[in-house]
C-alpha cells in the first residue's frame, strides 16, 4: 500500500535548511532522478509536469538554479522528485510543505524520522491519486512507535 507523508507548513527558512539534508538522502544517493516543474512555477503550462532525469547528487543545484532563474519559488511553486522505479516521490510543495510517497515503509518511516527531528509534525495517511477527504494520523518516530494504518 502505498503511503504519504507531508509535514506542517514550514518557514522559508526552515524550507532553506533542509534543502541539504533531503538533497542528502541516501535513498537514492548518485541515482539518476525525474524532477518536474508543477503548480506555480514560473514557465508556460505546457513546460509543467515535464519530466527531466538528473542525477540526484545534482538535485540542491537544480534546485538553486531554478530559484535563481525565477522559474521556482521555494514555498510557493511545486517541484516534484521521484525515482525511476517508481519506489519513491518526494515533493517541495507550494503550500510550505514537504510530501513523501512510497509504498516502501521502511523508507516512509526514515523519512518521517528525519523530519521529526527536524522538528516538523509529520502526518501519514495511504495515498490516494484522486485527492479527497483523506484520514491523516500523526507519526512521532522521536517519541512513540510508527502508527497502524488500516
Amino acid at each position: 500500500m502505498e503511503e504519504e507523508i507531508v509535514t506542517n507548513p514550514l518557514s522559508l527558512d526552515q524550507l532553506e535548511k533542509n534543502i541539504p539534508e533531503i538533497t542528502n538522502l541516501k535513498v537514492a544517493l548518485g541515482t539518476p532522478v525525474n524532477v518536474e516543474y508543477g503548480w506555480g512555477c514560473n514557465l508556460p503550462t505546457d513546460q509543467l509536469w515535464q519530466t527531466t532525469l538528473i542525477d540526484f547528487s545534482d538535485l540542491q543545484n537544480f534546485i538553486e538554479s531554478a530559484r535563481k532563474s525565477g522559474i521556482f519559488k521555494l514555498g510557493a511553486s511545486d517541484l516534484h522528485v521521484s525515482d525511476l522505479d517508481g519506489r519513491w516521490s518526494f515533493t517541495l510543495c507550494h503550500e510550505s510543505d514537504l510530501h513523501f510517497v512510497s509504498s516502501d515503509r521502511q523508507l516512509i518511516e526514515q523519512i518521517a524520522a528525519m523530519w521529526n527531528s527536524s522538528g516538523f509534525n509529520v502526518q501519514v495517511s495511504p495515498y490516494a491519486t484522486v485527492q479527497g477527504h483523506r484520514k491523516w494520523r500523526k507519526i512521532d518516530l522521536l517519541n512513540q512507535g510508527p502508527p497502524t494504518l488500516q
